[in-house]
């Protein structure tokens, strides 16, 4: 699997200027997109597919409806993976995030090293996430089709004879349940390996 940089989206809000942030991760080879937080300008989430979100409120107040918003723009989701950057601390404000879903709230420290360190880590955790999660669709993909072929004949495209007899068993627990009486149709075609 080749590498890909890192990519992040940023939000930022209204009194915020972080332009300063933005220039430490391009220069970490970080690709980054920005736009304003109230923007109606939707063209980034067509082309950019980033790994992680950045939110800089600000003044503004982010709400769990535009969070919602943003996040199912990007991948048709509620959870996209964000974090909410302030340039000062505070808990009700934390707490606030973390109830919408964020992935961590973090005052901007004075240290560069630190905070290429967090954010690495964090889209380390992300892309993990992203890849598990692929896989296990791929997996889940692969029994049902192993689970269709385990069920049905490759010729006819019928249910074989264990799927037939899982299913008489379903039919006669549900009558024992529920006293609905049932009827199994068998028949034979003659010479059928003719037809075959």
């Amino acid at each position: 699997m080749a590498f890909s940089p890192f990519r992040i989206q940023i939000f930022i809000g209204e009194g915020c200027n972080n332009l300063s942030l933005i220039s430490l991760f391009e220069k970490e080879g970080f690709k980054t997109q920005k736009c304003d937080i109230q923007s109606q300008e939707n063209d980034w989430k067509y082309d950019f597919s980033p790994d992680l979100i950045i939110l800089f409120p600000g003044k503004n107040q982010v709400s769990g409806s535009d969070i919602r918003s943003i996040s199912q723009s990007l991948d048709g989701s509620s959870d996209f993976p964000f974090i909410v950057v302030s340039e000062e601390s505070n808990f009700k404000e934390a707490s606030q995030y973390f109830n919408l879903g964020a992935l961590d709230y973090l005052t901007l420290p004075k240290d560069n090293e630190y905070l290429l360190t967090f954010f690495r880590t964090r889209l380390s955790t992300v892309r993990r996430i992203q890849e598990k999660d692929r896989l296990i669709n791929r997996l889940l993909e692969a029994n049902n089709q192993l689970e269709v072929l385990a069920a049905t004949d490759v010729l006819t495209g019928l249910i074989n004879r264990r799927k037939m007899f899982d299913l008489c068993e379903q039919e006669i627990i549900r009558f024992h349940r529920n006293k609905n009486p049932f009827c199994i149709l068998m028949s034979d075609i003659d010479h059928f390996k003719n037809i075959n």
